[in-house]
């Protein structure tokens, strides 16, 4: 995500324990939605064409529920 309200500490106990801490300044997009790109990137084919030989699994908690206009954006970065 933007990371705008990580406290340092907390970074670096995640970092310590080998949680990928990943800065992406975008304020155009939602955190859930830099999430998605980011699995989406790790898990591209490596050439054109050729399809990914393997399933990821992505388990969502706390997508669903609160406001209404973040439910509908989850469902909709989902799809």
């Amino acid at each position: 995500g933007d990371l705008d309200s990580l406290r340092p500490e907390v970074q670096e106990y995640y970092a310590s324990v080998g949680v990928d801490v990943v800065h992406d300044p975008d304020q155009n997009s939602t955190d859930f939605g830099k999430c998605l790109d980011y699995i989406q990137k790790q898990y591209r084919p490596s050439s054109p064409g050729k399809l990914v030989d393997h399933v990821v699994t992505i388990f969502v908690y706390n997508a669903l529920g609160g406001r209404v206009d973040h439910t509908f954006h989850s469902i909709h970065q989902l799809h």
